[in-house]
């Protein structure tokens, strides 16, 4: 379901989101910059276009003019769809819109929950990196135990406990990135030591 080449387009709630355009305008961002920390090449119309209307220098700002000017060649270019079910998506125009367009043309369409990457969207890598769309956890028989905690703070010591100070900056973004991914932060701190003791 990843497209081989080209971009994900990100649709997400803008004048219907529940808590204004200037929050919608931040979450779009916000998810945006999840998705490309874990190495997925996305567009938002949202946090392209937000800024530039704030410049009030645009005579035109109807929706018919973004869906021509902005959103419909960037639809066509696309090659997939990412759809953000966030608050007041149910009630968006232009996420419908969106979805229709996505859907006559035969492309992948992917629904996001805020904050969590969609495995089917990530690339190929392995468990230091970006993972698999059928991601196999190793065997931790041999890693070390770590805490009973949640916290990226504590686990980022424990892997800069168990690891040389080369390997801690690999280590550490590997951990936030499976974090955002929603696994479970013990085994991904495991698994990561694991992984980078066996290398070296």
């Amino acid at each position: 379901m990843i497209p081989a080449d080209g971009f994900w387009y990100l649709a997400s709630p803008y004048t219907r989101y529940t808590d204004g355009v200037e929050a919608a305008a931040q979450l779009a961002a916000g998810n945006a910059a999840i998705l490309l920390e874990a190495g997925v090449p996305v567009f938002s119309p949202i946090a392209h276009t937000h800024p530039i209307h704030l410049t009030g220098l645009l005579t035109r700002n109807d929706h018919d003019f973004w869906i021509k000017v902005v959103d419909g060649p960037m639809i066509r270019a696309a090659a997939g769809l990412i759809f953000l079910e966030a608050d007041g998506w149910q009630n968006s125009k232009g996420m419908h819109e969106e979805l229709v367009e996505f859907t006559k043309a035969g492309k992948p369409i992917v629904f996001m929950q805020p904050g969590i990457v969609p495995a089917e969207v990530l690339p190929k890598s392995s468990i230091l990196g970006a993972p698999t769309q059928n991601v196999i956890i190793p065997d931790l028989s041999k890693a070390p135990e770590v805490p009973d905690v949640s916290s990226l703070d504590v686990l980022e010591t424990v892997l800069m406990q168990a690891l040389p100070p080369d390997r801690w900056e690999e280590a550490i973004s590997a951990l936030h990135f499976w974090s955002a991914t929603g696994f479970d932060r013990q085994i991904v701190t495991r698994a990561i030591i694991l992984g980078l003791t066996d290398d070296q």
